[in-house]
């Protein structure tokens, strides 16, 4: 419920009251009422990355083209507040904003005829998260799949075989090491949808990840069926912990669609930037 000839809204009252000139606060005849918000898969946000003085936004394109959406960017801090538009000419586009935020939103338009698509709101405690799908919709995870192994995606078999769990173990570092990233066991490289029937996955792969991770890589592990088969989405959040190794191989880092291991000079400019950040921590 954005325009892309309007500013955005700081909260849902005032969006509701703009949209449809009914004030929440005081429609007493609303209370106990529900609003829905329904999902509309022409495309999708997947990542917002907050840095220092810039906002790099993913999409996923479900029926639409880059051509066909649009975005706009709300930020603010305690001194500076800014909107800025977005055209996509890559999945992936950075906005410059000149300040760190501590609260924002971003929208996903049909550049055609401005239907909004997908939006997120971020508040201090919620910015330098890497996900912003809704990780339990089956129909998001299926978009991911769609785009293919990439810089933050990587598909696993769906059996935790030995060879298998030292890969998975790897790729947990090589994205913890770097900007983080989402792992699907139970789908092919090529992305057909294997499905993983192994017992008390979740379990056991949190464990893996603490046994032969070092530091241990914490994760997310959510269940879905999609096509009727289990998948499990193991979310990887970039560490401020790093690096991170796993015991007997060494240090991995993700470059392009591949995990890699770490070169002396990418492992001593993560060393540098944690010294920087904690001047008194020690590995």
């Amino acid at each position: 419920m954005v325009t892309l000839d309007k500013p955005l809204y700081p909260d849902a009252y005032h969006l509701v009251a703009h949209k449809f000139d009914i004030d929440l606060q005081t429609a007493n005849g609303l209370i106990g009422a529900v609003l829905l918000f329904l999902p509309n898969y022409q495309a999708k946000l997947s990542a917002v990355k907050v840095r220092t003085n810039s906002i790099t936004i993913e999409v996923l394109l479900g029926t639409a083209g880059l051509k066909d959406v649009g975005g706009k960017v709300f930020a603010q801090n305690e001194m500076k507040t800014t909107h800025n538009n977005v055209t996509f000419n890559s999945q992936s586009e950075t906005v410059h904003i000149g300040f760190s935020p501590t609260e924002m939103e971003v929208c996903l338009l049909n550049s055609h005829d401005g239907e909004l698509l997908d939006q997120v709101w971020l508040r201090a405690s919620d910015i330098g998260a890497s996900s912003v799908i809704d990780e339990s919709d089956p129909r998001a995870v299926e978009l991911l799949v769609q785009q293919g192994e990439g810089e933050q995606l990587e598909f696993k078999p769906g059996k935790l075989q030995d060879s298998d769990r030292e890969e998975l173990a790897e790729t947990a570092v090589a994205f913890t090491n770097r900007d983080g990233g989402r792992i699907l066991v139970g789908v092919a490289d090529d992305g057909r949808i294997l499905g993983c029937f192994e017992s008390d996955v979740e379990n056991r792969v949190t464990k893996l990840l603490v046994d032969r991770c070092d530091p241990p890589v914490n994760v997310r592990v959510n269940k879905l069926l999609i096509e009727d088969k289990p998948v499990y989405l193991v979310i990887v959040q970039e560490s401020t912990n790093k690096p991170h190794a796993v015991k007997g191989r060494g240090f991995f880092i993700r470059h392009g669609s591949n995990d890699y291991p770490m070169s002396r000079a990418e492992l001593d400019e993560i060393i540098s930037n944690r010294e920087k950040s904690f001047p008194y921590s020690r590995l």
